[in-house]
């Protein structure tokens, strides 16, 4: 993190507000049971399994800025022999500044973790990795009135795997978009984007990604709140062009002082780890119900599509607040 140091420097000393600081730090530990954590058509392993994670984060602002930093550390452990154990680091830096009517963000954020051939490629062949991901994504918001805002936002990602015979890839992307508000409830709003995925393979052939697409948000109560949004995206890769439309809906309910529900849906075209660009539907549904004040049940239930395979997961959870 020496990297980060002087720019946090500059920041705090030449803001002319006195920053106040807020540390927090934790441990989370997660037990159970994995059924077929690792499935070929004619292995399977199921395992117990547990997961020891670490943070550290602090906190700053003023009346017209934030820096957040967390550091996270996290340990898996298997009982079944043949899965080794894993250590997975991550690293984020956040800092936002509002004015009158121009705001500006920038999110850093680096991973460290481990990558299972077997689980992205399907070969039946078990081999341990590392994958290391940069992401830099600064952005820029500007209120021409209290209801218009356009912004803009840009994002640099790498990624990079050893070991595996997985493919590094650079993925680069500038979105621009335009909000308005009809009234206290309810937004629209219109996005642009264009992203450009690159594998660092020999005789690479980019693929660009250009899309357009709208978006609607009401809440019609306190409690709930419902997000359409439907586009269109146009792939352009060493496969050819390909095009369709894409969407995403995402409904967030508060049924009572106890159970809250979310609904998420979307259809997006997301590169992927083999060097292309794949459409990929998602559909996840989540149920959160406080037993007690400190005690709450989570049940999460996740569904993934794309060309290749299908993903179904389903994990429940209870989470304890010890104290506040």
């Amino acid at each position: 993190m020496k990297h980060f140091l002087p720019g946090l420097v500059l920041i705090i000393t030449t803001n002319t507000h006195a920053l106040y600081w807020q540390n927090n730090y934790g441990v989370d530990l997660e037990v159970g049971t994995d059924d077929n954590y690792f499935l070929t058509s004619t292995n399977e392993t199921d395992t117990n399994f547990s997961r020891l994670s670490l943070f550290i984060g602090a906190d700053g602002s003023t009346e017209t800025s934030n820096i957040s930093f967390l550091a996270r550390v996290n340990g898996h452990n298997y009982s079944d022999k043949s899965i080794d154990d894993s250590l997975t680091s991550e690293v984020f830096l956040a800092m936002s500044n509002r004015g009158e009517r121009l705001d500006s963000g920038l999110d850093i954020s680096y991973t460290n973790e481990s990558t299972f051939e077997s689980q992205l490629l399907d070969t039946g062949v078990r081999v341990d990795g590392r994958t290391k991901t940069w992401r830099v994504a600064p952005d820029l918001s500007y209120r021409l009135t209290e209801r218009n805002t356009l912004s803009m936002g840009l994002s640099f990602q790498d990624v990079s795997y050893n070991t595996t015979s997985l493919i590094d890839y650079q993925d680069n992307a500038v979105l621009l978009s335009w909000s308005y508000g009809l009234n206290e409830t309810s937004d629209i709003s219109a996005n642009v984007a264009y992203s450009r995925y690159e594998p660092d393979t020999v005789n690479a052939v980019s693929t660009d990604t250009a899309s357009i697409f709208l978006g609607y948000e009401i809440r019609p109560t306190e409690a709930t709140t419902y997000g359409f949004g439907f586009g269109y995206s146009d792939v352009d890769g060493p496969a050819g062009t390909q095009s369709g439309s894409v969407y995403s809906v995402d409904i967030n309910h508060q049924r009572d002082e106890l159970n809250s529900f979310t609904l998420n849906a979307s259809q997006i075209y997301e590169p992927d780890s083999l060097g292309s660009v794949r459409l990929v539907n998602r559909l996840g549904l989540g149920w959160a119900h406080a037993f007690t004040e400190k005690l709450q049940g989570l049940l999460p239930v996740d569904y993934v599509h794309d060309d290749f395979r299908d993903y179904y997961a389903i994990q429940p959870g209870l989470g304890y607040r010890m104290t506040e």
